[in-house]
């Protein structure tokens, strides 16, 4: 559960996806992209495109629809204090802060398969999809596997 791969980031040094797949947008991203665009050449024309949403269309994702600067900061206090992230003490945590189902699936989501990056790389290589969740929502820090 507290793999020694796993580290506290800043949230804003993690880059935004390079190819979204499952992203509900990903239609308007790749008409935005200019041809022939290398992969970590892709995260800027992304967060363009992500930063130009409604509230609306965000919420047509699933991934935006929960509270991920709670289940961030959850689960940075998990790592911190070495909880058990699927514990009651991590549920009551979260429920008196307003969350309930979809932030325990998060934190659980960041545990389980961890987003995976290389301090200084320009691309995630595993959970693309919750960087954007975790940057649209605000969220300051987060684990990542290193």
């Amino acid at each position: 559960m507290f793999d020694e791969a796993l580290q506290i980031v800043p949230v804003a040094e993690l880059p935004w996806a390079w190819n979204p797949f499952k992203c509900a947008h990903r239609a308007k991203f790749c008409a935005a992209l200019p041809a022939d665009l290398e992969a970590d050449q892709r995260p800027p024309y992304f967060a363009a495109m992500v930063q130009g949403l409604t509230q609306p269309e965000l919420e047509a994702c699933p991934y935006h629809n929960c509270d991920w600067a709670l289940a961030a900061a959850m689960t940075v206090w998990c790592f911190q204090y070495r909880v058990d992230p699927h514990g009651e003490q991590v549920s009551k945590r979260v429920a008196e802060q307003g969350g309930g189902w979809p932030e325990l699936k998060a934190i659980s989501s960041l545990f389980l398969r961890p987003i995976v990056w290389s301090p200084q790389s320009p691309t995630v290589s595993d959970g693309q999809h919750r960087v954007c969740a975790l940057k649209v929502a605000g969220a300051e820090r987060c684990i990542v596997e290193c």
